[in-house]
């Protein structure tokens, strides 16, 4: 890596382009469910905004992390590949988390992104219910995972430059 270049800036650059691909992909299936005739509200866009903001703060957050778990962890960011891969489909991102039955659903409600997800959903579809969504929950957890994200790149920021 370049002297000039650190690795939080690859984190950012790489950050800002995975948001940059998700937005225009969401855009784009936007206009397919237009198209096919499924009515989606822009009304509250507003909110729709700030839950990619939020969500792109928190993937850098956890971003931080995992680059410091990376660097020291060594085989254990095979088990976090795993983990993502059950965080992913528990998440509510494939499906709706109202199905859920209810002593479930607690459970489920621990997970910050079921949240974020949710409140978008009810954005771009006011019928959708939202009985359930506390977005004050995932603003905590992401503030807390970018915290410690920063707290520690900047503990092993030295050890980073003087690797490969």
């Amino acid at each position: 890596m370049y002297r000039s270049v650190r690795h939080i800036d690859v984190i950012i650059a790489r950050s800002f382009l995975e948001l940059v691909i998700y937005f225009f992909t969401f855009v784009l299936l936007l206009v397919i469910l237009a198209f096919i005739g499924i009515p989606i509200s822009l009304a509250h866009l507003n909110v729709v905004l700030f839950c990619w903001l939020t969500l792109f703060l928190f993937g850098f957050g956890l971003a931080m992390i995992m680059m410091v778990v990376g660097y020291y962890g060594g085989e254990i960011s095979k088990i976090i590949g795993l983990i993502f891969t059950i965080l992913y489909f528990v998440s509510g991102i494939m499906y709706s988390i109202h199905i859920i039955p209810e002593p479930y659903l607690s459970y489920l409600l621990y997970i910050p992104f079921v949240h974020n997800i949710e409140l978008m959903r009810n954005a771009l579809s006011p019928t959708y219910p939202a009985y359930h969504i506390d977005i004050t929950y995932f603003l905590k957890w992401m503030v807390a995972v970018n915290f410690l994200g920063l707290l520690m790149y900047k503990a092993v920021e030295k050890d980073l430059i003087r690797s490969k």
